[in-house]
């Protein structure tokens, strides 16, 4: 983090930059080829690859604002006995976004010089509400003859968190989102068709979540993903591993000790992060994928 005070105009802006390297694996479980008496001919496993890296930078005077950009590698795997599958496909594509946090207690603090710590000293209370737009899947790649879907993504977020004035102690964060998804879809005897409830091309979709954080190092989520057209709803649940928090704490038990000086050990203590989460859906036997499981494993500084 860069931080600035610019003494002639009389406020603190801080600048923070950021970059990121995740790798996600999406197994989408067996298929069957069968021949007409439904004897086996053939089996094999579905998944998706995606490399992803990002750049973002923030500031923060009283609110903060995020930007980001990044790029995914997609490999997808549907095996050579997949109908119009062939081998292996890979497409790139470009997303970016930006996400409006307003933290009360700085607000507070900043416009109307009231000090909430006060009361609870040594903890720390904030209510932030948070505001967030992005654009997902741009670039003309395809995937088995289809453009990837476009997706424009809005929401809102509402977070709690009580903390000691350096460690992170526990948040919980409850968030709503609108997906607005676009299929381009080509004309052609061998094109891969997709079953839009909306018309237009365009399908929209929407999201509930909550999430519990404890020491910003073990995280639990869980909340359902539904489509406005009534076909489709799907309960969700997670949870994430991280050592952000734990090195926090560790760097603060450990700042008086000797070895423990210096700028390299401050910066990977307080900046650097890996993490590991899992996430699932189920959605009954009514549809054709009724459990799907994500694994997430990256590591940002």
């Amino acid at each position: 983090m860069l931080g600035t005070h610019n003494k002639r105009i009389g406020y603190p802006l801080e600048i923070s930059g950021g970059l990121e390297v995740t790798k996600r694996f999406i197994d989408e479980g067996e298929y069957v080829v069968r021949d007409d008496l439904y004897g086996i001919i053939s089996t094999g496993n579905l998944w998706e690859r995606n490399y992803t890296y990002g750049v973002s930078i923030g500031l923060r005077y009283i609110a903060e604002l995020g930007i980001g950009y990044k790029t995914d590698f997609i490999t997808s795997h549907l095996g050579s006995n997949f109908p119009n599958s062939g081998n292996d496909r890979n497409a790139r594509a470009y997303d970016w976004g930006i996400l409006l946090r307003l933290p009360i207690n700085n607000a507070l603090k900043e416009v109307y010089n009231i000090n909430t710590q006060r009361l609870i000293d040594p903890f720390t209370i904030d209510i932030i509400p948070s505001f967030g737009y992005s654009n997902s899947n741009l670039g003309d790649n395809k995937v088995y003859g289809q453009p990837l879907p476009e997706i424009n993504r809005r929401g809102y977020a509402l977070e709690f968190r009580i903390d000691l004035p350096v460690v992170p102690l526990l948040a919980f964060i409850y968030t709503q989102d609108f997906n607005d998804i676009r299929y381009d879809i080509p004309s052609g005897d061998n094109d891969i068709r997709y079953d839009i409830p909306s018309g237009d091309n365009g399908y929209k979709t929407g999201g509930v979540g909550r999430e519990f954080s404890f020491f910003d190092s073990f995280v639990y989520r869980w909340g359902n993903y539904y489509d406005t057209e009534g076909h489709l709803f799907k309960s969700t649940t997670g949870y994430s591993l991280q050592s952000k928090g734990i090195l926090k704490i560790i760097h603060l038990a450990t700042q008086d000790q000797e070895w423990a000086e210096g700028e390299l050990y401050n910066f990977v203590m307080n900046r650097l992060n890996f993490k590991y989460s899992r996430s699932f859906w189920k959605a009954g036997s009514n549809y054709d994928i009724s459990d799907s499981a994500w694994i997430e494993l990256g590591i940002s500084f």
